[in-house]
């Protein structure tokens, strides 16, 4: 459906500015819309927690744990507990969120790691 177009406010046709009005129902759909809801992630800090344990982050939010992509006796992946945000300083894996580390540590393709983490519709 079309959007009408009526005259500006004042009457003037001949400035050509012209203001839209939308049916009452434009823009909703009946179905929630599917894919990624990012709001369904779990929290990092908890997520990280279940794979490493207890996190003592610093006062930026890192916390500096055992790497779980190649075998190393000392710490060097440095994950943020907010935001989710991982770095390796050893074996240079690195990415900005939960779902990134879920793809590179289980091998999924982007939809099977949201899934996996609970946040795809």
């Amino acid at each position: 459906m079309t959007a009408k177009a009526k005259p500006a406010a004042g009457g003037d046709r001949t400035a050509g500015r012209y203001e839209t009005t939308q049916p009452p129902n434009y823009g909703t759909t009946s179905a929630p819309k599917r894919g990624l809801d990012r709001s369904r992630l779990p929290a990092a800090s908890d997520y990280y927690q279940t794979i490493f344990g207890e996190l003592r982050p610093n006062g930026e939010g890192w916390a500096v744990v055992r790497c779980c992509f190649h075998e190393e006796s000392r710490p060097s992946l440095s994950i943020h507990s907010g935001r989710g945000a991982y770095n390796c300083f050893a074996c240079g894996a690195k990415g900005g969120d939960l779902i990134d580390f879920a793809m590179r540590r289980e091998g999924l393709d982007f939809k099977a790691a949201c899934k996996a983490l609970g946040a795809w519709r």
